[in-house]
């Protein structure tokens, strides 16, 4: 089809003239006659509009060129040039976009809903608002794009470069989510371990009755004044994560060279203390109970916190599990690496690469480098990481490898993105996510000792949450000193 028209009409007649002559083509849909039909299917590829506009005497040359409201749903775009145009209200819905360039464009508000932008080029644009609903922008280039506002709630962004585009200020996730409920009732102080179990079944039947299916988890703390922070996220550890362990792994390559994957090398180097992502939680109520209770001189006149999450089953994930392996791996990514890859606004010293574009842009080298992390793990893993996913947080079920993981019923609530896991933390930053029901029960200080006693009588003390010689050894110590003194009469009897 011949496109002069079309680009004639644009750039001479202006978008009034263009908006009337795509209302009269779709007179055609319902069985009335249009003036040119040809104005219901656009055809308009591989056409540089920026230059039609630029040389044409009709038009002002100070760019934004003005398209403002223009109607180009379902008009075929593929490879075109639409470089500094303002196309805020712009409906672009169902049009094929496909290595259409945008760059430095203004969208806000535009719709591309159900519209094709596989690799299209959309650098610096402004998409403020924008609604790519139903649409793919796989593959395309973002760098730099603004996304306040745009709804990318069912938008295909496998593989798309979101550099500097701070995405969890679009809307990601569905509001509607099957997220938990929340419990509203007030809960009480945990005084015993019968309260305890009250609590936890009082919440069961809550979500039970609203046909939930989740899982608890638990952690203790033996202070109410903490955030749920994972360690690696106070005092700036995160700027030197992936140097910390590729360190450990180095000093004692003998303990790591042997272990199957990422996570199970994080799991190791947190057992032995080194600061991590990864969030202990457990499945057992009264693990966390004796984390909560558990001496600790700078803590025993505070009162302690016990968190309970209610999780859907598909944040879950179990140690071999493409989540697992990607995130575990994100984390040995430098800290500039991960920045990048979360959208984050960082300085990129090399520019070589956009004077010569075949040269991979460092979001694509990161990727790939991580692409690679998880094919070392998993040889049959696709290259189809879902961006959203970073913004996500999730239990992840470790592999029993460990006398200690077994003894006490580990999991780990880790994140790409979030910092700190407070469900309204989550939610505050990435609105509409699917999330945990999280509640916080409170412990007094004055009960802490004899809650220990009792989790004794059922078994649940340091000598069984750590197994090993040195826990076992001390247990005999603590008992022996809490005995009374052998009577020396009795010695020889």
């Amino acid at each position: 089809m011949n496109n002069s028209k079309f680009i004639y009409v644009l750039v001479n007649e202006g978008v009034e003239s263009w908006n009337a002559k795509r209302r009269d083509a779709q007179r055609i849909l319902m069985n009335m006659e249009a003036e040119d039909p040809d104005f219901l299917y656009p055809e308009l590829s591989n056409v540089n509009l920026s230059y039609e506009f630029m040389f044409s005497e009709d038009v002002n040359h100070n760019v934004p060129f003005n398209l403002a409201g223009i109607d180009l749903s379902e008009t075929i775009l593929t490879n075109s040039t639409l470089n500094n145009f303002d196309l805020a209200h712009a409906d672009l819905s169902a049009s094929g976009l496909d290595k259409t360039k945008f760059i430095k464009a203004t969208l806000t508000k535009a719709s591309f809903h159900s519209s094709d932008l596989k690799n299209a080029c959309l650098n610096e644009a402004d998409l403020s608002g924008a609604d790519f609903r139903n649409a793919t922008l796989e593959s395309a280039d973002l760098t730099d794009a603004t996304l306040t506002d745009a709804n990318l709630t069912t938008t295909n962004l496998l593989g798309a470069n979101l550099s500097g585009t701070s995405p969890w200020k679009a809307e990601l996730f569905d509001p509607d989510n099957e997220s938990p409920k929340q419990n509203t009732r007030q809960t009480g102080n945990v005084r015993s371990i019968s309260d305890l179990l009250d609590e936890v079944r009082t919440l069961r039947q809550h979500h039970d009755k609203l046909n939930e299916n989740v899982s608890f988890y638990f952690r203790g703390e033996s202070s109410c004044n903490w955030t749920l922070r994972p360690s690696v996220m106070r005092r700036k550890f995160t700027l030197s994560e992936s140097e910390m362990i590729i360190e450990l792994m180095s000093r004692r390559p003998e303990e790591f060279n042997s272990l199957p994957s990422s996570l199970a090398q994080w799991m190791l180097a947190q057992h032995h203390g080194l600061k991590t992502r990864f969030l202990d939680v457990t499945r057992n109520p009264m693990v966390a109970l004796f984390h909560a209770c558990e001496a600790d001189s700078s803590h025993d006149d505070e009162y302690a916190r016990l968190h309970v999450f209610a999780v859907p089953r598909s944040l879950i994930k179990p140690f071999n599990s493409d989540i697992a392996s990607i995130i575990s791996n994100f984390a040995k990514l430098s800290s500039f690496e991960q920045n990048l890859l979360l959208g984050r606004k960082v300085i990129v010293k090399d520019i070589v690469y956009r004077a010569y574009p075949k040269i991979p842009d460092p979001f694509t080298e990161t990727i790939n480098r991580l692409h690679q992390f998880v094919q070392e793990e998993k040889q049959s893993f696709q290259n189809r990481i879902d961006v959203k996913d970073f913004f996500r947080v999730f239990v992840v079920e470790p592999q029993q490898l460990s006398d200690r993981v077994r003894a006490q019923a580990s999991a780990f609530l880790v994140s790409a993105f979030h910092e700190r896991f407070e469900r309204d933390e989550i939610e505050r930053l990435t609105p509409g996510v699917p999330i945990y029901a999280h509640y916080m029960l409170s412990i007094p200080f004055e009960d802490k000792p004899n809650i220990i006693e009792d989790l004794r009588l059922i078994n649940v003390s340091r000598e069984t949450l750590y197994p090993g010689l040195d826990e076992a050894a001390n247990s005999i110590i603590q008992s022996s000193c809490s005995s009374p003194p052998i009577d020396p009469s009795c010695a020889h009897s």
